[in-house]
């Protein structure tokens, strides 16, 4: 499963692991703590990120990568969180009563910073242009500026979080797994990502080689819209790849649900010694 928001990109990767070191630490009964940062220090050579010590046990590296699915997954999460601010903003200055969502496809919000800043008053005039046939039918639709549908939910449509008045936004998938070219976009998926991942595991190999006294560890957390990819997807691919003997374990991280909408980030061993499981 895939985390639904854009990946961390501060300069310390000590903050983004100090969840997988804790939930390390409990789950092994260790006391890893941080020691350095290495890709800070040194910049002229290939460094894992942190470097941790423990009073009872091998010095340990850790190296870790998003996976970000699809490949421009952050560029559309940033870009739909600013068109949809947008247009919720204005249209819900204008729309008083009843619960209104619209509809478009993330890759439609590609173009200059200008083009996007701008789709939002159009489609906005656009609605309040055709305001009857709004109230008659309950939906308006256009394939322009971008393609787009502005429709009133039924009573049916609602969910727990549904509030009585307001609008609200979607945004689809920039590739769509459902249709009937599905085993074909499957493997495409598939090829894409075990490229992705063939790099990583080339470029950490090369960061662990100077670390044999210490315990080196991959840290892999997936970014992206899932919503159509097997619930497997990631193991299959990586079954399919050869790990470099210098990676000792290798985590994927995975949000775990504590309640109907709660999660807390949790972590699944992939790679252990040499073997993968």
């Amino acid at each position: 499963m895939f985390f639904w928001f854009s990946p961390p990109n501060g300069k310390c990767e000590w903050i983004e692991l100090k969840d997988f070191v804790e939930f390390y630490n409990i789950k092994f009964g260790t006391k890893y703590s941080l020691s350095r940062c290495l890709d800070l220090e040194d910049r002229t050579n290939p460094q894992p990120e942190i470097l941790l010590e423990a009073q009872d046990g091998k010095p340990m590296v850790i190296e870790r990568k998003a996976i970000v699915w699809p490949p421009k997954f952050a560029q559309y999460f940033n870009t739909d969180d600013e068109f949809g601010s947008t247009f919720i903003t204005s249209m819900n200055q204008e729309i008083k009563t009843g619960v209104y969502v619209l509809e478009v496809q993330a890759n439609s919000l590609n173009g200059s910073k200008q083009f996007i800043q701008g789709l939002p008053s159009q489609i906005v005039d656009e609605i309040l242009a055709n305001q009857q046939m709004l109230d008659q039918s309950g939906n308006l639709s256009s394939d322009a500026p971008i393609p787009w549908r502005f429709k009133r939910l039924t009573r049916m449509e609602y969910d727990d979080d549904t509030p009585e008045n307001g609008v609200g936004i979607r945004f689809y998938s920039p590739i769509d797994l459902g249709g009937t070219n599905f085993a074909e976009e499957l493997e495409k998926a598939h090829q894409i990502l075990k490229t992705y991942l063939r790099r990583v595991l080339k470029g950490v190999d090369a960061k662990f080689a100077n670390y044999n006294h210490c315990v080196k560890v991959l840290v892999l957390e997936p970014y992206g819209d899932d919503l159509s990819l097997p619930e497997d997807f990631i193991d299959n691919v990586f079954s399919e790849l050869e790990v470099p003997n210098p990676i000792d374990e290798i985590w994927l991280a995975e949000p775990e649900f504590v309640g109907e909408y709660d999660w807390v980030k949790s972590y699944r061993q992939l790679r252990v010694e040499g073997s993968q499981v």
